[in-house]
């Protein structure tokens, strides 16, 4: 009897685990407010910080209500690059880098795949108190990506971070541009 009743009280619970996350709604990127824009740049407050478009054809878009993940899009190809915000608890050290690394790797690892190439490297960015610049490639079953994180700590403890993921080589030109064009009060 305690048996049947503990399968049931799991059921039920598995029930509404399940129900209450497929009445989620899908995300649909939304254009950013017009008062984060100045002219084609993006204005993260928080980070003191601002990022302007690679050039036409682009736009910003977010797909949260907190303010802190940023879509820069191209509208004809859909190529898009991620710029997010985050509270750091202290300082950027090694392990904040090494830790987007593992955690890649553990994603691969569950896919059936895996992570190769992966460098780090502390480099200097006007404005901030640190900068760090990730890369690895990501090998599943069909495809290979390769990915560019930069990690940019602003004066407060604010960490901009702006993603590229690509079958290509190299960083495409646009994603340069966006990453050249950030600045720090």
């Amino acid at each position: 009897m305690k048996t049947l009743l503990l399968i049931s009280l799991t059921l039920f619970s598995l029930t509404k685990y399940n129900a209450a996350h497929a009445a989620e709604k899908p995300v649909t990127p939304v254009p950013v407010p017009k008062d984060m824009l100045e002219g084609t740049r993006l204005v993260l407050k928080s980070a003191g910080a601002s990022i302007d478009l690679p050039g036409p054809g682009w736009s910003w878009m977010t797909f949260d209500k907190a303010g802190q993940n940023y879509l820069c899009v191209n509208q004809k190809t859909f190529d898009m690059f991620l710029v997010g915000l985050a509270e750091l608890k202290h300082e950027l050290v090694a392990h904040q880098p090494e830790s987007l690394v593992a955690s890649a790797k553990k994603t691969q690892d569950v896919r059936g795949g895996k992570v190769e190439n992966d460098k780090i490297e502390f480099i200097e960015t006007p404005g901030t108190k640190k900068s760090a610049k990730v890369t690895f490639t990501e090998i599943d079953k069909t495809k290979k990506t390769n990915v560019t994180v930069y990690l940019f700590q602003a004066t407060n403890l604010m960490l901009v971070k702006v993603q590229c993921s690509t079958p290509n080589a190299t960083e495409p030109d646009a994603f340069k541009a966006i990453v050249k064009s950030l600045k720090f009060q």
